[in-house]
């Protein structure tokens, strides 16, 4: 399987097993280790704990993750996207700041691209979405969204800081608390009875209340869905007239959409 625009993967099942290959990159090269981490980043919810030990990780995530009959979409995905940002970190020394921090950009580029990825085991879903991915993120896009993750990071992580204090820049990456702080801004603030599942429509309109905030409708039965940019803080006006995905929450007592993201 090969992408346009982002470098072949190899997975090497054993240690070195392409070290005689001249025609494989380093960053080609993708072990259990970065597969395990990547998967657990970006489709478990859980980056904060992408950083641990590939054997920690197996037991961790044991009947959740490398399960028979997954699909492999995420899979390749996760590789893919884990060497090739490898391959671009390397180029770009303005991204250097980043080392520490490469699965959580992972997740950033997966959630400002496509918003939370849906639950690994419903095959269907993560194949079309993993696919829609790959699409958006082909040719020149992927750098591009590597850049686009970097600065949200930067952002979020200045963020922590101005909120916590000075003492919090630092061990921020296995810190729960910050992966929980970067959900919200990324997300906004909804919370409870939210639906997993993940929908697409067009949106109809988007305007702004007395108050200056903007909202707006998207095309959706059985009624029109309302969303906001407090519960979407990545939203514009140039939202209107696109397609986006969404899921839906129920705020007191109505429904609205949250994780609105163009497709």
């Amino acid at each position: 399987m090969q992408t346009e625009g982002l470098c072949k993967v190899y997975y090497e099942r054993r240690s070195k097993q392409y070290a005689r290959d001249t025609t494989v990159q380093p960053y080609q090269k993708i072990t259990f280790r970065v597969l395990i981490q990547s998967m657990v980043a970006m489709y478990m919810n859980h980056v904060e704990n992408s950083h641990r030990h590939e054997s920690k990780l197996i037991i961790d995530y044991k009947n959740k993750l490398f399960v028979d009959g997954q699909s492999y979409y995420p899979y390749y995905v996760a590789a893919l996207l884990a060497s090739n940002l490898e391959r671009i970190m390397k180029q770009d020394q303005s991204l250097k700041d980043m080392r520490p921090y490469k699965m959580h950009l992972l997740f950033l580029i997966q959630e400002l691209s496509m918003g939370p990825a849906p639950d690994i085991n419903d095959k269907e879903r993560i194949e079309e979405y993993c696919k829609k991915l790959l699409k958006l993120l082909g040719g020149i896009e992927y750098k591009q969204a590597v850049l686009r993750a970097a600065g949200r990071f930067r952002q979020i992580m200045k963020q922590w800081v101005a909120v916590k204090g000075s003492d919090y820049r630092y061990a921020i990456k296995d810190n729960p608390e910050f992966k929980d702080f970067m959900l919200r801004k990324l997300r906004g603030n909804s919370v409870a009875e939210e639906n997993s599942d993940v929908y697409t429509g067009r949106v109809m309109t988007v305007t702004t209340d007395k108050y200056g905030n903007l909202f707006g409708f998207i095309a959706h039965k059985p009624e029109n869905v309302y969303f906001n940019e407090l519960d979407n803080p990545n939203m514009d006006i140039s939202y209107e007239g696109k397609t986006v995905s969404f899921r839906l929450t129920q705020k007191a007592g109505k429904i609205r959409g949250i994780n609105v993201r163009i497709l």
